[in-house]
């Protein structure tokens, strides 16, 4: 096991970022009543509401004194939720951004990523899952994979983002940490190569309209490695 000297958090067994969020250091919140982190619990709570901006960042680029691949690298974490309401006002944005905190779905912004929705009565927001690739602009209706995944109350789905080439990324659902892809297989996404400069493990809600479901949410466990797609 090898540690790096760093305030935020040690590197182990290859990761370039590894964090358990015992510490808050290297995130930051635009609401912390909304989204921020819990080291008692070590998660990150998030009760979602639509129509502020609701966002928590964390900067690989300053932790890691380098960019972040326009290539190569690995996003993984675990979310679980406690409640998800039936409405448009649940909607999540996870994954890397150009832009910190300071800066709503709908503020342009280069991304690589995922939303979850849940909203029966209107079918193009109520998939559970669908990718997010935005090339300056805001965050919505972007993405070429969508799937509907029965979520269950109080269980951990892992996520795992990666950056496979400057053209192409993949999204995968696992039930376990050892990241088997078992609910959702490694869906490639194709991408132009202009998307550049993300630097934020970024977590986002909507900012446009108003309202709130109960929708709430717990993400831990985070682990980037940078310039590679192959985790360690």
């Amino acid at each position: 096991m090898s540690y790096l000297t760093n305030p935020y958090r040690y590197a182990v067994a290859g990761w370039s970022w590894e964090s358990d969020l015992s510490s808050s250091t290297g995130w930051a919140t635009s609401d912390a009543t909304a989204i921020s982190v819990d080291t008692t619990n070590e998660v990150i709570t998030w009760t979602v509401s639509r129509g502020t901006n609701d966002s928590i960042v964390f900067d690989l680029e300053t932790f890691m004194g380098e960019a972040v691949s326009d290539e190569e690298w690995v996003l993984r974490f675990k979310t679980s939720w406690s409640a998800i309401g039936d409405s448009a006002g649940n909607q999540q944005w996870f994954g890397l951004s150009s832009v910190d905190e300071s800066g709503s779905h709908n503020t342009n912004q280069y991304f690589i990523g995922f939303m979850t929705a849940y909203w029966t009565f209107n079918v193009a927001t109520r998939k559970s899952l669908r990718s997010i690739e935005s090339y300056n602009t805001g965050l919505d209706n972007h993405g070429d994979y969508e799937a509907e995944i029965s979520r269950t109350i109080d269980t951990y789905y892992f996520y795992e983002i990666k950056r496979t080439s400057s053209t192409t990324f993949e999204l995968s659902v696992s039930s376990t940490d050892a990241y088997t892809k078992d609910i959702v297989s490694a869906q490639t996404i194709t991408i132009i190569d202009t998307l550049v400069n993300l630097r934020y493990v970024k977590f986002v809600n909507e900012n446009a309209g108003s309202g709130t479901d109960g929708t709430a949410s717990t993400s831990a466990t985070f682990q980037f490695i940078n310039d590679t797609s192959t985790p360690p």
